[in-house]
């Protein structure tokens, strides 16, 4: 069975294998890498895409080998949030443990933000094998 924490840590920090933020298109990931990076890189932003980015190529100190970003395509609703974690993790079913980043819910005073979160969460539970523990960063 999977394991979800939820945590308010530094994602930096964390001890983990990879860690899985993700993107639209044609938009970068703050403090992490740039849009033109990812673009660069062959990143649409597409639901289901998923591109590794060693950390050493990254700014900072990561404990983290790898960061992964999932494409959340264009749009914002509770199915596309859903199925864009789950396919991401679906795609990491080999890491022993993910550290899932949700900056973009690390205040869910709506409605909307609320929803967003629920959906990441079902997503995170409904992609994840057996074998991953999955952080959700704060």
């Amino acid at each position: 069975m999977s394991n979800l924490t939820v945590t308010s840590t530094d994602i930096r920090s964390l001890d983990a294998s990879i860690v899985l933020t993700g993107a639209r298109p044609g938009e970068g990931i703050p403090g992490l890498a740039s849009a033109e990076l990812l673009t660069s890189l062959g990143f649409k932003g597409e639901t289901g895409e998923l591109l590794r980015l060693p950390t050493r190529a990254l700014d900072g100190h990561f404990a983290a080998p790898v960061v992964a970003v999932a494409g959340l395509g264009q749009a914002d609703t509770h199915e596309s949030w859903r199925q864009a974690v789950g396919a991401a993790l679906r795609q990491l079913g080999d890491a022993p443990k993910v550290v899932l980043v949700v900056d973009a819910v690390s205040a869910p005073a709506q409605p909307e933000d609320r929803s967003r979160l629920a959906a990441v969460m079902e997503g995170a539970l409904l992609g994840a094998a057996d074998a991953v523990e999955l952080v959700l960063s704060l």
